[in-house]
């Protein structure tokens, strides 16, 4: 039990202090771009999907995904 006990005190502080630097750096830790809801199924109970609408060109969205990156979470 000396052992556990003396681990423990050692690693009592990372918590803390890992807490303490996640609210300093606040990075997104992930973050969820959808660019569509087109769905090339045709599920007859499902109307989530949008198939009306064209795809969003690359160009639109390189400035989102340069955001992203800027904020560290890709």
């Amino acid at each position: 039990m000396k052992l556990l006990d003396q681990v423990s005190r050692e690693f009592s502080g990372y918590n803390l202090l890992e807490s303490a630097k996640r609210l300093v750096d606040r990075k997104p830790l992930q973050c969820s771009l959808y660019v569509t809801d087109r769905c090339n199924l045709d599920c007859s109970y499902c109307t989530e999907y949008d198939n009306t609408q064209s795809h969003p060109p690359l160009e639109d969205l390189k400035p989102w995904l340069r955001k992203i990156r800027e904020l560290g979470t890709m």
